[in-house]
């Protein structure tokens, strides 16, 4: 069997994105500030939207999320329910997925856009480039922010 056939996604193929299309920003909340700034500075240089779930939400959802408490499962179901809409919203994901980063969202996230949506996934990583989920259902796996950006310009 030739082993370069088992790299490739059988479920989409890759998907240049144009300009003013947009994507689902998927990252740990711990990288929330980080992350703000490699957003802006991505949005400026490639004319592709990010939405952030940290961040564009409306102010109740942001208040939740800071708390970092849901005091219920009708709760997290508003919340999960709610990402998953904005997700089949946009044109794609970029996931910002790190090994030893605790962010369930982000995993769920990536595998949704991924695997069920088959919608162009990108991840940003150092640690996880060769994982077999990120090899599987990634379009594009970029070291660092600035290699995503040139690629998207």
């Amino acid at each position: 069997m030739d082993k370069n056939k088992l790299l490739i996604n059988p479920y989409k193929k890759e998907i240049k994105l144009l300009p003013n299309s947009t994507l689902y920003l998927s990252h740990p909340l711990v990288w929330r500030k980080k992350t703000r700034k490699h957003e802006l500075e991505f949005e400026r240089e490639t004319k592709i939207n990010l939405f952030n779930p940290f961040y564009d939400y409306d102010i109740e959802k942001k208040d939740i999320v800071r708390s970092r408490i849901v005091s219920s499962r009708k709760l997290g179901l508003t919340i999960t329910n709610l990402d998953l809409k904005h997700i089949r919203d946009t044109d794609g994901l970029l996931a910002i997925i790190e090994k030893d980063v605790y962010s369930i969202g982000t995993h769920m996230e990536f595998f949704y856009n991924g695997r069920i949506l088959k919608k162009p996934t990108y991840v940003i990583t150092k640690t996880c480039a060769g994982h077999p989920w990120i090899r599987a259902y990634a379009d594009k796996v970029f070291k660092n922010w600035k290699e995503a950006i040139e690629y998207f310009k």
